[in-house]
């Protein structure tokens, strides 16, 4: 599906029944839909004809819909969180007419185990995808577990800090389903041990997001979305391309998660919880809220709310302290992760609002949606 328009209403639609929030149709939007399809599609990704292809994330417009080179495979595999996706996603398969024919199946995970076995891919495409998995090291490791050795992962994702926004300091891509939004250093820092960077491209989908409703010229469209194409680090979007390290051994991840209401929280001062986006919640306090939780494992992934209400909040770990500005100007998760925390020991996560803000804010607020720990096999 490269039309563009079809896409995006789809989109939309799902994003009423899921509770995503996406930006409001642009012609921008538009010239980065088309931007990222002919990234990808001037890869060189070989001969597929005997190969097996993952789409992760695949979502209910089909297997690779933007990303047509990956249907002339000899089995194509696609995985979402969704089941409800994914079975729309198996009739569009069944009632197309599809290079891949019936040599299809679709699978659902969210992204910290995969149901496949070990080395069954030659080519893993995730598009628009690593920033919903909470954990990315796990998901990472799960990718090149699955991986026969020296496969291929291709991946897009937002930047959350291009060029034009930095300079106003704001953050792009911010919303409820984007969890794990990472910038170029953050998400190479993730895939230099597991990957060999092949290819890492950009391409740009706004300018300013007061001013991109304002652009009516497709061709001024075009021209910026193409502009970071070698700079990837400005720009808003990254499609990286990549080999897996055959001399890298991948983990396995098992998770616990705890809300402010698990029984292992102490809570001090007061806390109010707060509807968040459609049926999500998270626990708010003010200056003299805060929490303590003990936990085992060896990493900790902190999920903390962010919008213009929101203050500056410090996050501590067995006394490793950060301080974590909540501010957004829209609302939507921050992630703070510590890792390499030891193994098979207690430790204590410590969330408390300082009672300060950026001068931006309207308000202190720290709220807290959950903690995940998890123990690396």
């Amino acid at each position: 599906m490269k039309d563009f328009a079809s896409y995006y209403d789809t989109q939309f639609s799902e994003s009423e029944e899921t509770g995503s929030i996406y930006e409001p149709f642009t012609v921008m939007l538009e010239a980065a839909h088309g931007a990222r399809i002919n990234i990808l599609s001037q890869l060189d990704v070989g001969d597929l004809s005997d190969k097996v292809v993952v789409d992760f994330g695949t979502g209910s417009w089909g297997f690779a819909c933007v990303f047509e080179k990956l249907h002339h495979c000899k089995m194509a595999i696609g995985i979402d969180i969704s089941a409800h996706a994914v079975a729309l996603s198996e009739e569009k398969s069944r009632n197309g007419n599809f290079a891949y024919g019936d040599r299809f199946k679709y699978l659902v995970s969210d992204g910290i185990k995969i149901p496949l076995e070990d080395n069954t891919a030659d080519v893993f495409f995730t598009g628009e995808c690593i920033e919903h998995v909470e954990n990315t090291d796990a998901f990472l490791d799960e990718i090149h577990r699955v991986l026969k050795p020296g496969g291929t992962l291709i991946l897009t994702t937002p930047n959350p800090h291009p060029w034009f926004y930095r300079l106003f300091g704001l953050e792009y891509a911010v919303g409820p389903e984007h969890i794990a939004l990472m910038g170029y250093d953050e998400l190479n820092s993730y895939l230099e041990p597991r990957f060999v960077v092949k290819t890492w491209q950009g391409y740009n989908s706004s300018i300013h997001p007061e001013l991109d409703s304002l652009v009516a010229s497709p061709a001024f469209a075009a021209t910026w979305a193409s502009a970071c194409v070698d700079n990837p680090r400005d720009a808003c979007g990254f499609v990286v391309m990549a080999q897996s390290r055959p001399d890298y051994q991948p983990r396995s991840f098992e998770r616990s998660t705890y809300r402010l209401t698990s029984p292992s929280v102490q809570r001090i001062g007061d806390w109010v919880e707060l509807p968040i986006h459609k049926d999500l919640s998270a626990h708010m306090t003010k200056a003299g809220g805060e929490f303590t939780l003990k936990f085992s494992g060896d990493q900790l992934v902190v999920l903390l709310w962010t919008h213009d209400w929101s203050g500056i909040a410090q996050v501590m770990v067995d006394g490793e302290s950060r301080e974590v500005d909540l501010y957004s100007h829209f609302g939507g998760f921050r992630r703070v992760v510590f890792r390499g925390l030891a193994s098979e020991t207690e430790h204590q996560l410590r969330v408390r609002a300082t009672g300060r803000k950026n001068n931006l804010s309207n308000d202190d607020q720290v709220l807290f949606f959950t903690a995940s720990s998890f123990q690396t096999r």
